[in-house]
């Protein structure tokens, strides 16, 4: 076996051997990455025109919002129709509590003695007249008080031309006149707080119907007055 002494002249870690292929050494060519891809830019539609120029297509048309605006319309028209019904429903309240606390007042000046009896009397006497020969009735308590009234202040009319009556049969604060041609009035403070109520609920009645009408001769949206015009 020949054997051959090789002399070193660099670092062992320089050389290298001609002819030897070194699989794991070998070096792997650079892939090129492909460039980036850019997203195309959104240009509106062209369409030629006579002259063979691309013109810009129409852009596209709004939303339709009417439905969306007929559904509000109808809320609002539902949100005003429970107002209504709650006003009215706050002044018929408002109506029965009035005509109970008058009702609470009369009575509780009959009570006292403080009922203006002459008053009554005196207009129910004027309504059928002097002529001929009316009659007053009226509840024993009440003519005791007319009595005592007449004679601080007595009446417009001569006290023989008028005759008093008790009966128990009528209310307090009420009277009954008859004259001798058989016309009859009558009197009752029920009926006359009863007259008040009927009124009010026909006033009340009334102003309803104006206002459902007025409310619906427009929209439910309505401007504000200027604060010039209200100043």
């Amino acid at each position: 076996m020949h054997r051959q002494t090789i002399v070193w002249n660099r670092i062992p870690s320089d050389v290298r051997l001609r002819g030897c292929t070194n699989t794991n050494a070998a070096a792997t060519p650079p892939v090129e990455e492909p460039p980036p891809v850019k997203p195309p830019v959104p240009v509106a539609a062209t369409f030629p025109n006579e002259s063979g120029q691309p013109v810009p297509a129409a852009p596209p048309p709004p939303p339709d919002i009417r439905p969306l605006l007929e559904t509000i319309a109808e809320r609002l028209r539902s949100i005003d129709e429970r107002r209504q019904q709650a006003l009215e429903e706050l002044q018929q309240v408002a109506i029965e509590l009035s005509v109970a606390v008058a009702s609470y007042l009369v009575h509780t000046a009959i009570d006292r003695g403080e009922f203006g009896v002459e008053h009554l009397v005196r207009q129910a006497v004027d309504a059928l007249g002097l002529d001929n020969a009316p009659v007053v009735s009226l509840h024993p308590t009440d003519l005791q008080l007319l009595q005592k009234r007449l004679l601080q202040q007595p009446p417009p009319w001569e006290l023989s031309q008028v005759t008093f009556e008790a009966d128990p049969g009528i209310a307090r604060g009420g009277c009954r006149v008859e004259d001798n041609k058989g016309r009859v009035l009558v009197s009752d403070i029920s009926l006359r707080l009863s007259d008040i109520r009927r009124h009010w609920m026909e006033e009340l009645d009334d102003t309803q119907v104006e206002r459902r009408g007025a409310s619906g001769e427009g929209p439910s949206l309505r401007r504000f007055p200027d604060r010039r015009e209200i100043a």
